[in-house]
């Protein structure tokens, strides 16, 4: 049976967990508009990249050094999955977005090209 002094200590270290807790999940500011296609995941607003990369961090140094594993660790592990998600869809939409200005402004020289050699050519700048 557990004495008093082991309850005192198992709230101690529950308190202690959940105070762990509420640091690691504080809530973060959403940036940009609603229109702002680059702020929103889903349709939801998406914290500011620092923000989220140091609750990724601070979350995953609090599993590493956790010593016992319960359902606080588990809450944790969802949650840091849920960070690494949204950024990882940030660099998605950044990758994407990246590449359509790319192939953008290969089209628009592709498109100048023709004009340019014609223009070389009748100025008689050519040199093959």
């Amino acid at each position: 049976m557990a004495t008093s002094t082991d309850l005192e200590q198992r709230l101690v270290d529950a308190d202690s967990r959940l105070r762990q807790l509420a640091g690691l999940l504080r809530p973060v500011a959403a940036v940009g508009s609603d229109s702002d296609s680059q702020s929103r995941s889903h349709g939801a607003p998406v914290p500011p990249m620092d923000q989220l990369l140091e609750r990724i961090e601070s979350a995953t140094a609090a599993l590493h050094a956790s010593t016992v594993h319960d359902a606080a660790d588990l809450f944790i592990m969802r949650a840091l999955l849920a960070d690494v998600s949204l950024v990882v869809a940030a660099f998605r939409h950044s990758a994407t977005a990246g590449g359509r200005a790319l192939d953008e402004a290969r089209a628009q020289v592709e498109s100048a090209r023709p004009d340019v050699v014609a223009r070389k050519e009748r100025d008689g700048t050519v040199t093959s």
